[in-house]
């Protein structure tokens, strides 16, 4: 099944459940759905089609997940963009991916000008919200499969030019499996997750997919209070976080907390993006009385479609396994 498919397939079973929570904003797994039927439907009649690039120029909200799911409802391949990234960098990607439509915002479009060569639909527009609400919200028969592409994200090109990464919907769906059987597998209940990666770095792929294939509640975490370990770990608790990605740079947020005496209460971790310290850890598993978090260390480049490799710490005991072999990272 194709990854719209497969979303379309916890809509049929969960309508009712909570897909998404951003800010004051809820979504049904039902809502969801149906809104981005009808995005697919304005993005098919602007000729989307198979492999054709969309570019996405959000923040991270309930409606980036609308706009994803829409792209790939029309059959075309989401492009993440920053509305931090200055001007010369989307002149870029747009040429260089070859998208002929981008979906954003009115922020956005203020502060970016887009070539006249694309087609921009303003979500927050009032003729685009017309013309969106007017569309049929049911399933799109589907155009493209598992080897038509899902996304294609830009490297930070530190090394000259950015360069666009093309991956297919089959590896996405390979690495939600994986996930499933490394991670979700342990816990029979659906999950509250916590999304804190940047929308354009390829971690964002495992939050936002594993999350809506397995029928799971996403929690879009805004910038600021993924880098306040205080604001953080409040939210973790207001929002009975289970499982949250991040960073080595997160568990060192957490740790320096000094002024938060109650845990996070996340059940599990998965930290990726960098070389993840036994020092870390071990400051973070000791950190709180009583509190044992499962911490899942993931690495890939993003060629290989976000993580290639996964290393399980269960409790401290698995960690000093590490301390006795003389590692020194997980």
């Amino acid at each position: 099944l194709s990854l719209s498919e497969r979303f379309e397939e916890q809509a049929k079973d969960y309508p009712e459940r909570i897909a998404v929570v951003s800010g004051d904003i809820a979504l049904t797994y039902a809502e969801l759905n149906e809104q981005a039927n009808r995005l697919a439907r304005v993005l098919r009649a602007k000729g989307v089609e198979a492999d054709q690039p969309v570019g996405v120029l959000l923040e991270r909200s309930a409606d980036l997940l609308v706009s994803i799911l829409g792209v790939l409802k029309a059959g075309g391949a989401y492009v993440p963009m920053d509305t931090m990234y200055p001007q010369e960098r989307i002149d870029y990607m747009l040429q260089d991916s070859g998208a002929k439509v981008v979906i954003t915002s009115r922020a956005a479009n203020l502060s970016l000008s887009l070539p006249s060569t694309v087609q921009a639909i303003v979500l927050d527009d009032e003729d685009v919200q017309a013309q969106w609400g007017a569309q049929d919200a049911s399933n799109l028969i589907p155009v493209a499969g598992l080897h038509n592409l899902a996304y294609m994200i830009y490297t930070s090109g530190t090394t000259g030019q950015p360069k666009g990464v093309m991956i297919e919907q089959g590896s996405v769906g390979n690495l939600v499996d994986a996930l499933y059987e490394r991670v979700y597998s342990r816990y029979d209940q659906p999950l509250h997750i916590a999304w804190l990666s940047a929308f354009v770095f390829d971690a964002s792929v495992k939050q936002i997919f594993a999350s809506l294939l397995l029928g799971h509640t996403l929690h879009v975490v805004s910038r600021d209070v993924s880098l306040s370990g205080e604001h953080l770990i409040a939210y973790y608790r207001t929002h009975r976080i289970d499982l949250s990605d991040g960073t080595p740079a997160h568990l060192h947020i957490l740790n320096e907390s000094v002024s938060v005496t109650e845990a996070p209460d996340v059940k599990h971790y998965l930290i990726g993006g960098e070389a993840l310290s036994v020092q870390l850890v071990q400051g973070f598993l000791h950190k709180w009385s009583g509190y044992r978090p499962v911490i899942t260390n993931v690495y890939g480049p993003t060629e290989a479609t976000v993580d290639a490799t996964a290393y399980t710490i269960e409790d401290v005991e698995s960690l000093n396994v590490l301390l006795e072999k003389g590692e020194h990272t997980v």
